[in-house]
């Protein structure tokens, strides 16, 4: 049962990628950021009232709220960034994580897996494109 939940993050997380590809367009980065952040709020609060959670409010204990504190800014910092950096050319800046695999800043295996159905070859060519400009072989 766990996969399945590993599988929709994976699907969700790509998801929330390429929707904001397409939503920052023309829009201030930091509205964008803000604007998201309301939406996220207000999932999370309607799922702690939904499961009656709110009561353990005045059981999180000073570290726990210092932690989760510098986790929501740590979450914020990239949301930030994030959003500064979609609107920006895309340059040949890539970096490889474990076992090689190149990953650029928009050509993550996420955003690939959940689009294939509907690319018509103009993203794949790109990211080829992108990948051959500074020596790594495209996708076949």
């Amino acid at each position: 049962m766990w996969w399945l939940f590993a599988v929709g993050s994976a699907v969700f997380a790509a998801l929330t990628s390429i929707l904001a590809k397409i939503g920052i367009e023309g829009v201030n980065s930091n509205l964008a950021t803000a604007i998201r952040t309301v939406v996220v709020v207000a999932m999370a609060w309607g799922m702690v009232f939904l499961t009656h959670a709110q009561d353990g409010l005045s059981g999180i204990s000073r570290k726990n709220w210092l932690f989760l504190i510098l986790s929501g800014l740590a979450t914020g910092a990239s949301w930030l960034c994030y959003y500064v950096g979609i609107p920006l050319p895309a340059r040949a800046v890539q970096f490889e994580i474990a076992g090689g695999v190149p990953v650029d800043r928009d050509g993550d295996i996420g955003d690939g897996a959940v689009m294939a159905p509907w690319d018509k070859g103009h993203e794949r060519a790109k990211h080829t494109e992108c990948r051959e400009s500074v020596g790594i072989p495209g996708m076949a």
